[in-house]
């Protein structure tokens, strides 16, 4: 695969977010930095790179497939959310409460 233009921009753009979103987090303190322990940058890094790498595994758990691609077959699509949906109802395991003695 040829890497496009578009793509290069697309990727610039998806580091410009995460670095962008790791710093408001940080500001706004969701993101916890303790300065006596590691200093920001080390801090900043470690973040990004945990983000990135969470990115990755959703990317890997969840492949894209594209409603718009002309080879996608609306009736496969069906077919897989169908069988997926089943499979997903037959793996939980629901217990039932156990009535208290009043």
């Amino acid at each position: 695969r040829v890497a496009r233009p578009r793509d290069r921009v697309r990727h610039y753009l998806g580091i410009q977010r995460t670095v962008a979103r790791t710093i408001a987090k940080t500001l706004a303190g969701t993101l916890r930095w303790d300065p006596v322990r590691v200093d920001l940058e080390r801090h900043l890094i470690g973040a990004i790179a945990g983000d990135i790498s969470h990115e990755i595994e959703h990317a890997t758990n969840f492949p894209h497939t594209s409603l718009d691609e002309e080879r996608t077959d609306a009736e496969d699509l069906e077919r897989e959310s169908s069988n997926a949906l089943a499979s997903a109802r037959e793996t939980k395991c629901e217990v039932p409460k156990r009535s208290t003695p009043a």
